[in-house]
């Protein structure tokens, strides 16, 4: 009853200032709980600064947002909500709308046993549902669990230099194919007037200027474009980014940071690269 509650507020626009944006807007199902642009457009028309995040799997993301900063999923269910370049909504004013001219009250009585509709209320409900939201059943659960002519010869080579020479593994490994950990790979624009400090804005750390949350593989497929801030529109661009070795920062004085040294030109040929992009294709 809970999640059925949650999905009645995420595919709600009464939940924003205009009326018009509900959570679904920008995380469409049928996009992969993503939106397929290159950047968020909320409020007014207006352009946030990052690629949406998609939401296949996420109840299993330790720390949310590119950079991490909300805790779970009930503090981050708030974050948009009163974003005002996204759903530009007070939460009081939310709470007043949705007790006065809705008929929550009544489905919130019968979750939660009386008709108060409070901010937790509203974050628990919100996210029950997406904790229900799973990366859908690939060819490779379906390999993994011993039925070998799930992949075909080429994706096979695939997961050989996914594991290998792709060098992805370094980040992308377990069930989620991601290990949940903030990474500087080069494209976070350092130095440059686009620049965004990512999870250094959040800690405070110096050692944390540009790092991004490693995000799963689960879906890859369905979940274009890709990057923090949507930049690269296909799979074959992100693996030719990797491939070359992403990004050096622009020289000047003091240095700015270099990549992780996890990033290094992978020397992948041709065919290599559509192998592997064929493996991507099946997660």
């Amino acid at each position: 009853a809970l999640s059925r509650l949650g999905e009645q507020l995420f595919f709600d626009p009464r939940l924003s200032r205009a009326r018009d944006i509900s959570c679904a807007s920008c995380h469409a199902p049928h996009l992969g709980f993503g939106d397929g642009r290159r950047v968020a457009v909320g409020h007014d028309g207006q352009a946030g600064p990052r690629h949406t995040p998609h939401l296949l799997g996420v109840g299993l993301v330790p720390a949310l947002m590119w950079d991490g900063r909300a805790a779970d999923l009930e503090s981050q269910a708030l974050l948009p909500l009163q974003n005002p370049v996204e759903m530009a909504m007070d939460l009081p004013t939310l709470q007043r709308r949705l007790a006065q001219e809705t008929e929550y009250p009544a489905r919130f009585a019968r979750v939660f046993g009386d008709e108060a509709i409070t901010v937790q209320r509203l974050a628990q409900a919100l996210a029950a549902f997406q904790r229900g939201i799973a990366a859908p059943r690939s060819r490779f659960d379906d390999f993994i669990e011993g039925q070998p002519q799930a992949l075909n010869e080429q994706e096979l080579r695939g997961l050989h230099l996914f594991r290998t020479q792709g060098r992805c593994m370094n980040c992308h490994s377990g069930p989620q194919f991601t290990q949940h950990e903030f990474h500087q790979i080069g494209i976070s624009l350092l130095g440059r007037p686009r620049q965004d400090l990512g999870r250094q804005a959040v800690t405070g750390k110096a050692e944390d200027l540009g790092n991004m949350r490693t995000p799963t593989l689960r879906g890859i497929a369905r979940t274009a474009p890709y990057m923090h801030q949507g930049l690269l529109a296909t799979l074959r661009n992100v693996i030719d980014m990797y491939n070359v070795g992403m990004v050096q920062p622009p020289k000047r004085e003091p240095p700015l940071p270099p990549p992780s040294p996890l990033i290094q030109p992978l020397k992948l040929s041709p065919q290599d690269v559509q192998d592997l992009e064929a493996f991507l294709k099946t997660l």
